[in-house]
Order: C-alpha cells, then sequence, then structure tokens
C-alpha cells in the first residue's frame, strides 16, 4: 500500500492511451451515411469514452447508435418505471458527447413477463452451459441491449437499431480495476495482492465473460468488437505498474480506473470521468427485477432460473 500513487506521470499515460484507443476505435467502425455502429451505452466512463472515440473517427454525417437497455424496476402490478440507474447516466452522459453528431440514444424497456419469456424460450440456450445468477443477469441484459428494439430518447418513436457492429465496453474493468472487489482486495492484500487478482481476472477473461457474451450479442446478427481488447492497448497497459492505472487509495469514483477518468477529461467529458463504476446487472435493474438483488441470491450461485430449464 505505500508504493506511490500516480500523480505526475498520468497526464502523459492517459495521452498514450487516449491515442492507443483511439485507434483501436477507429480499426473497428465503418463509415457509412447509415446508423451501421452502435454501442451499448450505460453513460458509464466505459462506454462514454467509446462513444466519444466513435465520433472523433467516424465522419460527421454518420449516425450513431447509443443502446440503454433498463429493467421494470415497479412492484405495482399495471405499472411501469423504467428510470434506472443506467438510465439517468446515459442521458447525462449525453449531454457532454458531441452536440453537432445525430445520436441515436434508443431506450430499451423490459418487462418482467417479456424477461421471463425470453429467457425460458431462448436466452438460456445461448448463456449455456455458463449456468451462475450473474451469467443469468448480465446475458439477459446483453441480449435485450443488442436486438437494439426500443424508444428513441429524442422523439419518443419505435425505433431499431440496424448497425451491423456494436462497441462493448468489456476488458477495461479487467485491466484497471473496475470492480468492487478489487478494492477489497487492495484494502486487504496491498498492491501485489491486486496484481494477483488483476492477473487472474484477465486470464479467465475469455473463458468466463466473452463467449456468453458473444453468444448473446451475435444470436442479433451483429458483430461485437472490443477497443479496450485491442492488442496495442493490453501491451501497453501491462506495460504501466498497477500504480499507474488505478489509485485505489481515492473514493469510489475517482481512484478505479483511473488512467481512463483522465482520458474521458481529456475528450471533454468532465461529468463522465467522475460516475463510479455500476455493474450491468444493477445498474439495468435486471438483479432488482429477477431478485437477485439485496443479498438473496448471490453472482456465483447456480440459477435456479436457468438449472430448472436446463432439465426440461
Amino acid at each position: 500500500k505505500s508504493l506511490p500513487s500516480p500523480i505526475q506521470p498520468v497526464l502523459d499515460c492517459s495521452k498514450q492511451l487516449l491515442e492507443l484507443l483511439e485507434n483501436a476505435v477507429r480499426k473497428r467502425v465503418i463509415s457509412s451515411s447509415k446508423a451501421n455502429i452502435g454501442i451499448l451505452f450505460s453513460g458509464g466512463i466505459d462506454s462514454s469514452v467509446l462513444a466519444a472515440l466513435a465520433d472523433k473517427c467516424l465522419k460527421p454525417e454518420v449516425e450513431i447508435d447509443l443502446i440503454n437497455v433498463s429493467f421494470d424496476q415497479s412492484s405495482h402490478s399495471g405499472l411501469h418505471d423504467f428510470n434506472t440507474p443506467d438510465r439517468q447516466t446515459s442521458i447525462a452522459a449525453l449531454e457532454e458527447l458531441n452536440p453537432n453528431r445525430k445520436w441515436n440514444l434508443i431506450l430499451v424497456n423490459i418487462t418482467r413477463e417479456e424477461l421471463h419469456y425470453m429467457r425460458t424460450q431462448h436466452i438460456s440456450h445461448l448463456i449455456y452451459p455458463l449456468n451462475t445468477v450473474l451469467d443469468d443477469s448480465i446475458g439477459c441484459a446483453l441480449w435485450f441491449a443488442a436486438r437494439g428494439n426500443g424508444i428513441l430518447y429524442s422523439t419518443g418513436t419505435a425505433y431499431e437499431s440496424q448497425c451491423k457492429v456494436l462497441l462493448v465496453g468489456m476488458g477495461a474493468d479487467e485491466q484497471l480495476c473496475g470492480y468492487s472487489r478489487h478494492r477489497t482486495k487492495y484494502q486487504k492484500t496491498g498492491w501485489n495482492g491486486l496484481i494477483l487478482e488483476i492477473d487472474n481476472d484477465f486470464k479467465h477473461l475469455s473463458s468466463r465473460n466473452l463467449g456468453r457474451d458473444d453468444r448473446c450479442i451475435s444470436d442479433h446478427h451483429r458483430e461485437a468488437r472490443f477497443p479496450y481488447l485491442d492488442e496495442d492497448v493490453i501491451h501497453y497497459l501491462n506495460s504501466l505498474p498497477m500504480w499507474r492505472k488505478a489509485d485505489l487509495t481515492q473514493p469510489r469514483g475517482q481512484g478505479e480506473k483511473y488512467l481512463l477518468r483522465e482520458v474521458a477529461t481529456i475528450l471533454g467529458c468532465p461529468k463522465i470521468a467522475g460516475i463510479p463504476k455500476r455493474a450491468i446487472q444493477f445498474g439495468s435493474r435486471i438483479a432488482k427485477l429477477s431478485g437477485s438483488a439485496g443479498g438473496k441470491e448471490g453472482g456465483n450461485d447456480l440459477c435456479d432460473r436457468l438449472i430448472l430449464h436446463e432439465k426440461l
């Protein structure tokens, strides 16, 4: 814990990371007069940085779809409430993006009934062979988001994304200490323990997350692309000591993914740079709708909703 915090050298590191991420996004987007590019958009720092970089890489006339998914958090029958934390941050983050770009913020609203039906009939097959509560929540959230069928925030009219490429933010948390357990590990074991935790996360990323995520997204005939997992980005981040990438002596919303927050600030998004990490299952409220919030289920517990379906 006594190792130096990232103070003076951070600006140079963040500029280098910005350049590498911009190149990574540029390689993964296709310029077109139509909205062929979409971004899974919570309004958090990972997806917002991708949006700001896509804006820099695409021609001014190209529309970009920002897809935000929310699950009904109302406890009253017949009433719906989709004003989730991720919905609020997506609208707030949109205000910091280039106002001259045509952004299609798509509000995807999912009811309890639709979630139950599509999970049972279809999504569980895509999540398989994974079968935990976390797999259920993330897999379902990604599937509904990637479908891209919702309401345009700007007009309130129905809209279905026609994008063929989806930029997604996977890989940022695993490399930049984005999860709350990373802070806990640091507090208990210091930098050395955190380094081992990050190394383990990244080694298991493909088998633990990416296969599931790719199946749920590509089911809609869209290709998921992962700029944070670009080889040059990975190589550069691996070359930096951990305390250059995160400063977990700082409060939540500042210390985790510290280097990426500096990138967001350089891009002209200071409010986005201060948004704390919020996992998709909590920000979209699917965990609440599924009953896995509030300590009722653990993320690594076997999910009865998936297990029962496997036995049918």
